[in-house]
């Protein structure tokens, strides 16, 4: 967040005044902080300084029914039913999938299957309809639901990290 701000105030800024303003920037930022009581932001509930992760309940149960009827419909013709995958289609769920997408973000998946499915027609789904399949695929690999839906929202979806095993 501060990195972006920080690139936005920059930007106001002529070429000249830009070797200085980063120092007083930090300043500000310091003497704020300071001036604040000298406390630090706690992370927002269910995450943490290294971010979420799909065992924060980051999807709904509605929208992962949703995503199954989807996935029924347009995905299961090459990945199966049951999501063992077949030919070309990889497994979407087990070990198969845990390695797969193991450490990258819900956005990753997300933007796969939004630009790249069907093969015969990528980016038929929309963004909703994807957004309900990768509910459903997380639901499938045993990721608890929460109670609020997977949004649009890149940033969101990239600070959730795939990951196998839960953290304690």
């Amino acid at each position: 967040m501060l990195r972006c701000l920080g690139a936005e105030v920059l930007g106001c800024f002529s070429e000249k005044s830009r070797r200085t303003t980063p120092f007083a920037f930090a300043v500000v930022l310091l003497v704020g902080g300071l001036s604040a009581g000298g406390t630090r932001a706690e992370p927002a509930q269910g995450t943490s300084q290294v971010g979420r992760t799909v065992w924060d309940g980051v999807y709904s149960e509605a929208q992962a029914q949703r995503g199954k009827q989807h996935y029924v419909r347009e995905c299961g013709g090459c990945h199966m039913d049951d999501l063992s995958g077949s030919g070309q289609a990889p497994p979407l769920a087990g070990d198969a999938f845990a390695q797969q997408w193991k450490n990258q973000s819900v956005e990753d998946l997300f933007a796969k299957i939004r630009t790249s499915m069907p093969p015969n027609d990528p980016g038929r789904l929309g963004e909703p309809a994807s957004l309900d399949v990768v509910a459903f695929l997380l639901r499938a690999n045993g990721f608890l639901a929460g109670g609020q839906e997977l949004t649009r929202d890149a940033e969101a979806l990239k600070s959730i990290k795939i990951v196998p095993e839960k953290r304690p």
